[in-house]
């Protein structure tokens, strides 16, 4: 009872046995056992709880369990979804990514930002920085499995609202400056459709705003030369992001 089975992970879990008849005599020797003795693959363990819990990023993107990693180092910007992460030198195009096991890696673009989940989906993921094996998609840099929440026989939801006014953001800077302003609700609901046997889980996210533009000064004076009618103009954003899970 209360074994947390994580993502990827092998556990070892000891016995108590009680002493039975005394018929014969049973000498067990053993050495320290590894940590992970069914494989060389080195890996990281993230739990969605922890993730939430931690103030990572303003944006909330699921990929943010990748600044928990040993060797991670991150480029945050102002202007994207999600921070860029370059693990053992690898650049950002050299992840891999799988759903419950499926590869979901984008073959335009494999950057985690180039792929959307609302921030409720993952329950787990197992992050897999070295030694992979061969059930693990060809890459140079991590390789992340998530494992998607699932309803359970309990009926639970959770809702968050994230918000940051244009005006909000330092705008003192020569030219036009980037930024980014955003809204987005989240909202997610999971149980059971008959209990002990179907159960669902879904989680909806609003993506909206704007994106600033950073120009040079030099750039906008050749642009209204250009257009005397020119006048800079920012990025407007907005997404529907959804996914729905039935477990039979």
């Amino acid at each position: 009872e209360n074994v947390s089975v994580r993502a990827g992970l092998n556990l070892a879990i000891d016995f108590t046995l009680s002493v039975g008849a005394l018929a014969e005599s049973v000498k067990v020797t053993a050495d320290n056992p590894l940590l992970e003795a069914s494989g060389a693959t080195q890996a990281v363990n993230v739990s969605n709880e922890m993730q939430r819990s931690l103030p990572l990023a303003g944006h909330r993107h699921w990929s943010e369990f990748l600044r928990l990693v040993p060797g991670a180092v991150s480029r945050d910007s102002t202007v994207n979804q999600a921070a860029t992460f370059y693990i053992h030198g690898a650049g950002i195009v050299s992840f891999s990514t799988l759903v419950d096991g499926a590869d979901i890696t984008s073959a335009v673009n494999p950057w985690q930002a180039y792929s959307a989940l609302p921030d409720e989906t993952a329950a787990d993921v197992q992050i897999k920085t070295n030694g992979f094996d061969a059930a693990t998609p060809l890459g140079m840099a991590a390789a992340s499995n998530l494992v998607l929440k699932s309803g359970t026989n309990a009926l639970r939801g959770s809702g968050t609202f994230g918000y940051t006014n244009k005006e909000w953001i330092g705008r003192n800077t020569t030219g036009t400056a980037e930024y980014m302003s955003l809204t987005q609700p989240e909202a997610s609901l999971g149980g059971p459709i008959l209990q002990d046997r179907l159960f669902f889980f879904g989680a909806y996210r609003y993506r909206g705003g704007n994106i600033g533009i950073g120009r040079p000064v030099e750039q906008v004076a050749n642009m209204e030369a250009l257009d005397p009618g020119f006048a800079p103009f920012d990025n407007e954003i907005s997404a529907h992001i959804g996914i729905v899970k039935l477990t039979a």
